[in-house]
């Protein structure tokens, strides 16, 4: 875990971050200055370094433009009902079970926010 900030002085060392796989940028909506130097770079990243997974958690009004922003991408929508933590559990669970079923290789993870 490492913040915005965190990761781009690390940038800074290793600028196709060679020490990492998987990229996982959550509240990517709360846009601030190192949020979106950091989503800029990633995109040029990807581009010499396809194997490089980048998963960016966004509310739905901000997420549309991110699509834009990284061309044609896998996008997995979660409807989080408001009433319940359960109806959340599911619906996560459902979406999981959806890529799972689509048999492209590679590893699901789940993030659950909780007052728990």
């Amino acid at each position: 875990y490492c913040t915005d900030d965190v990761l781009l002085r690390e940038m800074m060392s290793d600028p196709m971050l060679e020490h990492y796989g998987v990229v996982v940028i959550d509240q990517a909506h709360e846009r601030t200055v190192s949020t979106d130097v950091l989503l800029g770079l990633l995109r040029e990243v990807l581009l010499q370094r396809p194997e490089l997974r980048v998963v960016v958690l966004s509310a739905p009004p901000a997420s549309d433009t991110l699509l834009t922003h990284y061309g044609n991408v896998p996008r997995l929508h979660l409807d989080a009902p408001n009433s319940s933590s359960a109806e959340s559990f599911y619906s996560a669970l459902r979406l999981a079970l959806e890529v799972h079923r689509s048999r492209e290789p590679g590893d699901v993870a789940v993030f659950l926010a909780s007052e728990q």
